[in-house]
């Protein structure tokens, strides 16, 4: 039994504890130092990525949220609030993951700055779920420790970006991931036209293509007086509670009104338990002195004008622009008692709304 052991022991460290070492030091994905020695490659896979970046990183402002941000310039950010930012975003991502790298970020770094874009469409949900479905969420990243270390040194996915690495090397054919300002920003792969809007529209209301949601549809609303609000509760509230020395700049991205007119012919209870969920996440945040809040959805300005749009809610740059400078002047933060006051703006606008005057 002894020279067995010894024999088990002996193959390891043969062929495992040199993968391990050669992982660790070369650290591909940059999950332990930044890529000082080597040109860096930074993998589109923002569950691993942003995770990693998180960190090993040095930064003082975090900018995070879904798609919805991919497009938002760190350098933009630096210049405009005079900080060293780094955006962490997750395309498609769940309340909890988002939470996950803001956490893991506030932990490995002394952070000044969190600038949020905060879905409204993520709320109602499980408080715990991750969009596996997509790709493996790596929890082993968002946890450090010596046994998760261990597990993501050993993962064959470090192989597969060596080899993207390699192949850049020769060929350039992954040049589009080298600049971390542009990782993942998608706003020159698209147009932005009201054609496309409507086009979306239709296709949703023809059941010819989903409705861009992202929460988990087991969830079923009996009533809106039942509605768990444990997702922002552990999520958001919780979070900007226990950094009381972080300043948290939370704004709800602009989607254009047709989003709003699809999931209230669609599913209106669901977008009473969205508002409503809102209105209570956002009278909760303006009780503490560490947080401002901006709300988008309501400035007509931008949400009614649906060329500004490639979809029901992805924005053209200028859109980004646009916020940035909101969040900088300050003039569109929410005060004390005006949850209610958003959510029946854009209630208002909904009914208001004829939606006949963009399709002739």
């Amino acid at each position: 039994m002894k020279i067995f052991l010894l024999k088990i022991i002996f193959l390891f460290l043969i062929t495992v504890a040199p993968l391990v070492a050669v992982n660790y030091i070369v650290d591909p994905l940059q999950c332990f130092r930044p890529a000082k020695w080597y040109k860096p490659l930074y993998d589109p896979n923002e569950r691993v990525q942003s995770g990693c970046l998180a960190r090993s990183q040095v930064y003082d402002t975090v900018i995070t949220g879904s798609s919805h941000v991919e497009n938002i310039d760190s350098a933009e950010v630096d210049r405009i609030f005079g900080v060293s930012s780094i955006r962490l975003t997750i395309a498609a991502s769940t309340l909890f993951e988002q939470y996950s790298v803001l956490n893991l970020a506030l932990r490995e770094q002394p952070v000044k700055n969190v600038i949020w874009g905060l879905d409204t469409n993520i709320l109602l949900d499980e408080p715990t779920r991750v969009r596996s479905d997509i790709v493996p969420f790596p929890n082993y990243i968002y946890h450090p420790g010596f046994l998760n270390n261990l597990l993501f040194l050993l993962d064959p996915y470090q192989m597969k970006h060596y080899a993207k690495i390699m192949i850049n090397k020769s060929t350039g054919k992954f040049g589009e991931f080298e600049n971390l300002r542009r990782l993942n920003s998608w706003s020159h792969l698209f147009t932005f036209s009201r054609e496309k809007v409507l086009a979306a529209y239709q296709a949703v209301t023809q059941g010819k293509m989903a409705a861009l949601q992202n929460t988990n549809e087991t969830i079923v609303i009996a009533e809106l007086d039942a509605i768990p609000k444990e997702n922002v509760d552990k999520n958001v509230i919780d979070l900007v509670k226990n950094n009381p020395n972080t300043h948290f700049t939370i704004y709800f991205p602009p989607y254009s009104i047709v989003r709003f007119v699809e999931i209230s012919q669609s599913d209106k209870l669901k977008l009473e338990a969205e508002w409503k969920l809102k209105e209570y996440l956002m009278t909760e945040l303006l009780k503490l002195n560490n947080v401002a809040i901006f709300d988008f959805q309501v400035v007509k300005e931008i949400t009614h004008n649906l060329d500004n749009y490639k979809d029901f809610t992805h924005y053209a740059p200028a859109v980004d622009e646009y916020i940035l400078r909101e969040l900088k002047s300050g003039e569109l933060k929410l005060k004390s008692g005006e949850s209610a006051t958003t959510i029946d703006q854009l209630r208002r606008q909904l009914e208001n709304f004829d939606l006949s005057g963009f399709t002739e």
